[in-house]
């Protein structure tokens, strides 16, 4: 801001439009600030992102039940994989494979959860996908998300495109 206001001197003609361009630079600067400063003091509150529901139940209830490799939607999975500080690793079934190795993580595992938001049409795509395959799962419902332990290991490329988000 400071070599802005100079600049601006510098090519106004008279020393009086000078100082006018400089106080209102100077106050567009101060406007500016208090601005950016109101973005880093506001209250705390969930993660939430892509209209997804808050991750924080989730991680607790993987937490709870020593789940720690699974796959869900890209946004749950970056959701998820933050909130709860890389306990459990989520790999995205969908968009963008933004980090290989968790999604490596995941292929390793023998028996990965599937992450869905409670409610989507996905839910009832992937239930029957799984009846489809002859796996049952037991389902934890926690907070606004459906967190599936399946019998066995489940691919996202035995699923659906309807059955994953």
């Amino acid at each position: 801001a400071p070599t802005l206001c100079l600049l601006v001197a510098r090519v106004v003609p008279t020393i009086r439009w000078r100082l006018v361009a400089t106080v209102a630079l100077a106050g567009l600067t101060v406007l500016d600030l208090r601005a950016m400063h109101g973005q880093t003091v506001r209250p705390t509150g969930p993660l939430v992102i892509a209209n997804v529901p808050d991750p924080g139940p989730a991680s607790v209830a993987l937490r709870t039940h020593g789940l720690t490799r699974g796959y869900g939607g890209y946004w749950a999975a970056f959701l998820v994989t933050y909130d709860s500080d890389e306990a459990a690793i989520v790999a995205p079934t969908s968009f963008n494979d933004r980090y290989p190795p968790y999604t490596a993580a995941v292929q390793a595992d023998d028996r990965p959860f599937w992450l869905l938001p409670a409610g989507w049409p996905n839910d009832d795509a992937f239930v029957r996908d799984l009846d489809r395959l002859g796996v049952g799962a037991r389902r934890i419902d926690a907070g606004g998300w459906h967190i599936y332990v399946t019998d066995r290991a489940v691919r996202p490329e035995e699923l659906s495109p309807e059955a994953t988000y």
